[in-house]
């Protein structure tokens, strides 16, 4: 269920439309706007602006221009905020694509360059992330970020949520899983954040899959659907795979191995 004034209402957009473009970009790029942010972003130099546009790469499945446009502007900018934030989305965008090793010390470096507690912690969610994927323990690094995390951020506190679903599913502790996800989901409804919401559902699928609960493909279907509107290709093509292997005679009975329903989330990053 959705708070009241959590959308991008027809008021708020005459608020954002007074709010530097950029800005106004980067907080429709977290609310799941994703093609409206990238026309406003367009082909700007602003490192911002870069940034962005990296990280909408990133959430559109275009990995390769993610990648390399994060990386050139964490090498080549001044501004430790960009340099940090780059580095995260670079780390991100290599765990999409399981490449956790190489991930790790990139989060390290964000970590080190990172200006504020807020960039702090999500550089300690990727670290922990990098761990998980690993078979490390990632315990200590999000016990790190969800200290330094601010209230009002809610992106760190979802992320925290996904790491600490997958940690749960790697356990075996699915209704624990199930508890992280939803803690993720509902937080996303809140922020009117529509790509976390599809990839909370996404996480909640695979929960509540590995706990033996039929309701899991209501989950992946909604992910699915939801993630397909706003062109979030990867999160669709997780779940997509999903419902497949559900439809294949012989396949999936609904609780597979608690590894084999992290990997899915997992390979899109957090």
């Amino acid at each position: 269920r959705r708070r009241p004034g959590t959308r991008i209402s027809g008021a708020a957009r005459i608020i954002l439309a007074h709010v530097p473009s950029i800005e106004r970009a980067a907080t429709l790029a977290f609310a799941g706007k994703l093609r409206e942010a990238e026309r406003i972003v367009g082909e700007s130099s602003e490192p911002e602006a870069r940034w962005l546009r990296a990280y909408l790469h990133n959430c559109f499945g275009r990995f390769d221009e993610a990648l390399e446009l994060a990386m050139d502007l964490a090498q080549g900018s001044d501004d430790p905020r960009v340099a940090s934030r780059a580095l995260i989305t670079a780390a991100s965008t290599l765990r999409q694509t399981g490449r956790h090793l190489p991930a790790h010390p990139l989060d390290e470096s964000a970590f080190r360059l990172a200006p504020d507690d807020a960039t702090r912690a999500h550089a300690l969610v990727g670290l922990a992330a990098d761990a998980a994927g690993l078979g490390r323990d990632s315990a200590a690094p999000l016990e790190q970020a969800a200290a330094l995390a601010p209230p009002g951020d809610w992106r760190v506190r979802v992320r925290l949520a996904w790491v600490r679903c997958e940690q749960a599913l790697v356990a075996g502790r699915a209704r624990k899983a199930v508890t992280h996800a939803r803690d993720a989901l509902d937080r996303s409804r809140d922020a009117g954040a529509r790509r976390h919401e599809a990839k909370s559902l996404l996480f909640l699928g695979f929960a509540l899959r590995e706990a033996g609960d039929r309701e899991w493909t209501e989950h992946m279907v909604l992910a699915k659907s939801i993630a397909k509107r706003i062109g979030a290709a990867p999160i669709a093509a997780v779940a997509g795979e999903a419902l497949q292997e559900r439809s294949v005679p012989g396949g999936d009975s609904g609780a597979p191995a608690a590894t084999e329903a992290a990997a899915s989330p997992r390979r899109k990053g957090r």
